[in-house]
């Protein structure tokens, strides 16, 4: 004679596993759902890493935002933002191997960097203050700004633009070939404007190359597409 109720319990038991390995089965399949929306969302908040230092994809929108008005268009902001990327991962590239050249400047320096560019402009302390506000850019932020800049600029006066060299043969060469034949203006009337041509021309060049360099040396994973 079959036992009923051990079967009974049996059965009871079997449910009881099956409802146990169920449960279980969902938590698991949230738990997997959870880590990676908080994946996918922490990744998306990432636009780049360079040597493992982190660009937001917020502060790639905030710089977009500060551009102005006729700038911004739906049909290129994409493009747009890229370009913003990638100028972003250069400064980075630049400021940390500046960093690590043991470049440095003052509060000073900084002061009266930032007082002679308002000089340049024509602009005065609380015409730029009002810039500022109009862009959602705090005064410490642009501080900061012009202190990574002069810190940049520094690093390629010392590698780059003081080793910049033109020639008085370059000189006479882009004149004959650029000059000469369309103005009456003579060699040494042009010389020192074809010589800062010249060094424009190569100052780029070099730039272009060393940025590359730091490329090629660097790790850059780009996240934003």
């Amino acid at each position: 004679m079959i036992n009923l109720k051990k079967h009974h319990k049996k059965k009871k038991l079997n449910k009881t596993i099956f409802f146990l390995i169920g449960a279980l089965v969902v938590v698991i399949a949230v738990a997997i759902l959870l880590y990676f929306k908080f994946a996918a969302k922490n990744e998306s908040a990432v636009a780049a890493t360079v040597n493992g230092e982190v660009i937001t994809t917020e502060y790639i929108n905030k710089l977009y935002m500060r551009l102005p008005a006729e700038s911004r268009n739906a049909s290129t902001e994409f493009e747009t933002k890229y370009l913003i990327l990638n100028q972003t991962i250069e400064d980075t590239l630049l400021f940390q191997e500046a960093k690590s050249s043991g470049i440095t400047v003052s509060d000073e320096e900084v002061a009266q960097d930032i007082n002679l560019t308002l000089e340049e402009n024509g602009m005065t302390k609380e015409e730029f203050m009002e810039l500022l506000k109009s862009r959602d850019i705090s005064y410490q932020e642009a501080v900061e700004d012009f202190k990574q800049r002069l810190i940049i600029y520094r690093l390629i006066n010392q590698t780059i633009l003081s080793k910049v060299e033109v020639q008085n043969s370059e000189i006479e060469a882009y004149y004959y070939s650029n000059v000469a034949n369309t103005t009456l203006i003579t060699l040494n009337q042009s010389s020192e404007q074809i010589k800062q041509i010249l060094f424009n021309e190569k100052a780029y060049n070099a730039i272009v190359a060393y940025v590359a360099e730091l490329r090629a040396k660097s790790s850059i994973e780009i996240f934003m597409h």
